[in-house]
């Protein structure tokens, strides 16, 4: 019996003119994770995804360079490419739409870290959007890296 299970390990994205890999394996070492996790068309729940890329030629994993904002913009990215993939969508209005929640981890929580997230998430979604909910915490994200995003989004099949 197959299941109506879906994990996905890995995305591409276009970020700042290069193709960058955001995934759970890099340089051999197999984080025991997955990105995301869906049942057949109905949610999908993404993994944190924090601001790196997977650089094969060092063999591990970089830390996006730029501030807060450019952080959240490149964490919301690989979002919704996750979600696009996963919900096989074609147009990203659409996976914009999907996206219902998100938590959002800052190891700083400020009025300036609060406008920072805002920033990003207006390149993301506009500034009309629709928005998801969202919850933002104070929190200690992993390498020391400022901020961790997960969302759940909706896909109907």
């Amino acid at each position: 019996m197959e299941s109506d299970i879906k994990y996905l390990d890995e995305v591409e994205i276009l970020w700042r003119g290069r193709r960058v890999s955001y995934r759970v394996e890099c340089g051999g070492v197999r984080r025991p994770y997955s990105l995301a996790v869906s049942n057949n068309g109905g949610y999908v729940y993404t993994a944190g995804v924090v601001p790196v890329y997977c650089d094969e030629e060092m063999g591990r994993n970089l830390i996006v360079e730029g501030g807060l904002s450019d952080k959240v913009e490149y964490v919301l990215n690989v979002i919704l490419e996750i979600i696009r993939r996963v919900g096989r969508f074609e147009n990203i209005s659409d996976v914009k739409r999907s996206v219902l929640k998100t938590n959002v981890y800052l190891d700083e929580l400020t009025q300036e870290t609060y406008s920072e997230v805002n920033k990003g998430y207006r390149r993301v979604f506009g500034d009309d959007g629709p928005f998801p909910a969202r919850t933002v915490v104070k929190a200690d994200p992993p390498l020391g890296i400022g901020v961790e995003i997960e969302a759940v989004a909706y896909i109907s099949r």
